[in-house]
């Protein structure tokens, strides 16, 4: 048995190695994929304050919105092969180190604000929300504001102006339910069972490469929780995900879920 458990530690130890050595090459690719496109989006800003044609300026703009979609997809790449990478890593279930979900929300809110502002959406937390009780759950703090950014992102790519998308938090007892709805077209029927893997995308994937879904529901399951979707009666499409609380059970003793729509 001793000897089993040397074998298992030695092999853990070869395994955190070689995903050391992943994770570095990770971020020396993303650096050096970084690194130019910040001198070509200097560049667009320097040459966006001289005396250009009207034409000029046109292709201008479009140059600036390919290097800043450019730039979403290098964070995109980071983001999801960071999340299979790291997928092994602890994360917190004390119920004084876990991350709240609600201080969480806000921070995404306050954060993509502008964004939104500029697009004519709102994003707003739903005001039902019982702001004095304790909304922690398993997890890490940093990786669960990137999933509910990235989830609040997609919501902002698929809605109308003068629309508005909602984020709300539930207590389902020994779990917390997270959604994010948005008011915008649905999802059509032919992408919606394959939103949440590697590379997806509907046809309107503006520059993207589908790998922001596909982080989350790395992330979230590797936390004991579950990610999916809905339509909304109301119409528009609930994103959801669910995770335990702190010190609670991760799998569920039952098939039966409270309703997400």
């Amino acid at each position: 048995m001793q000897q089993r458990g040397n074998e298992s530690s030695l092999n853990y130890q070869r395994l955190k190695k070689e995903i050391d050595r992943k994770e570095v090459l990770l971020h020396c690719i993303v650096h050096d994929l970084a690194g130019p496109l910040m001198g070509i989006k200097g560049g667009f800003e320097l040459l966006s304050r001289e005396n250009i044609s009207d034409s000029g300026r046109k292709f201008l703009e479009i140059g600036m919105r390919q290097a800043s979609r450019q730039e979403i997809l290098i964070r995109e790449i980071l983001q999801a092969f960071s999340a299979e990478v790291e997928s092994f890593q602890s994360f917190s279930v004390d119920p004084e180190t876990a991350p709240d979900a609600l201080l969480a929300v806000n921070s995404v809110i306050e954060a993509l604000s502008s964004a939104y502002s500029l697009n004519q959406v709102k994003i707003q937390l739903d005001p039902v929300i019982d702001t004095s009780k304790n909304w922690k759950v398993a997890g890490e703090k940093s990786r669960l504001e990137r999933v509910i950014s990235n989830l609040a992102e997609n919501a902002l790519r698929h809605s109308p102006a003068n629309s508005s998308v909602t984020i709300g938090l539930f207590d389902e007892g020994d779990t917390i339910l997270a959604a994010i709805d948005d008011q915008g077209p649905g999802i059509p029927t032919e992408i919606a069972g394959t939103l949440f893997q590697k590379f997806a995308q509907g046809k309107k994937g503006r520059g993207k490469i589908g790998l922001g879904l596909y982080f989350c529901r790395m992330t979230v399951e590797h936390w004991g929780g579950e990610i999916g979707h809905s339509p909304r009666e109301q119409g528009g499409t609930r994103f959801w995900f669910r995770l335990p609380k702190p010190g609670r059970k991760s799998n569920y003793e039952t098939d039966e879920k409270p309703s997400v729509s």
